[in-house]
């Protein structure tokens, strides 16, 4: 059994009975990003994911989509991230064509770098971030500046700007025991131990995976409401968790959550 960290839409689609993939699927959000960046700040688009199979099926995604809804992609490129560590050639190439959104993501600190970097070089429009960046750490890696540096920005919600009842004593927890905030992925791998061990339960086993796994949805359930870190509907067919759509933004300088029900 393979309990997977990834936001890939065809992870669960290989074939493999024991595959549990965790997070939710990158290409929930390209819509709702896009509908923000574009009615914020305008229809042209550069693209800068990062050069990695992830990053090209994001594009990939998203690309398309924003043509579709009437907007224009002005700059298609990429970053290595694994080969560069100054953007600023790059970025300026983006920038040519007068964007109003940029396109960005991969690990949230050379996410920062770029997103500074662009406003170095004088971009004052939206940012369209991947879900493996964080808006929150992006943030803390920038420091003094970062309001203006985030502005405009969608992306995933942090964790600890969408707090309810099912997550509260987990930061607080993990505040006092770690010494700093929790990211996402701290909150995923924890619910996602929540749920393996009431799914052993109600399988009774602790070594038939098969029957673990098909016990996924009950362990679930059975989840006490205090420890629901994530509001999670189901585990699909396909062992997919589905996670109820929301997304963040930042304006004037607050990260604020935004439900698209």
């Amino acid at each position: 059994m393979i309990g997977a960290y990834s936001s890939e839409p065809d992870l669960t689609d290989q074939g493999n009975d024991l595959t549990w993939r965790i997070p939710p699927t990158y290409d929930l959000y390209a819509r709702p990003f896009s509908e923000y960046a574009m009615e914020r700040f305008g229809t042209q688009l550069a693209m800068l994911p990062p050069s990695t199979q992830y990053g090209m099926d994001w594009a990939e995604e998203l690309g398309p989509l924003w043509e579709e809804m009437g907007g224009e992609i002005v700059y298609d490129g990429s970053i290595d991230f694994s080969r560069e560590t100054d953007f600023f050639t790059t970025i300026t190439n983006a920038l040519s064509d007068d964007p109003d959104v940029l396109f960005v993501g991969g690990s949230s600190e050379p996410t920062a770098q770029v997103m500074q970097q662009a406003r170095e070089l004088g971009f004052e429009g939206g940012f369209i971030v991947m879900d493996q960046a964080k808006i929150d750490e992006i943030e803390r890696i920038i420091g003094e500046g970062s309001e203006e540096v985030i502005e405009g920005a969608v992306g995933v919600p942090p964790l600890i700007y969408d707090v309810h009842d099912g997550n509260q004593i987990f930061i607080d927890d993990y505040q006092e025991e770690i010494g700093r905030e929790p990211g996402s992925e701290a909150g995923y791998h924890y619910l996602s131990i929540m749920i393996l061990k009431e799914a052993m339960i109600a399988a009774g086993t602790v070594e038939d995976s098969t029957e673990i796994m098909a016990s996924l949805n009950d362990g679930l359930n059975n989840v006490p409401a205090e420890q629901l870190v994530y509001r999670v509907t189901d585990i699909d067919e396909l062992g997919g968790m589905n996670t109820e759509l929301r997304f963040s933004y930042v304006e004037d300088g607050e990260i604020l959550i935004v439900d698209p029900e």
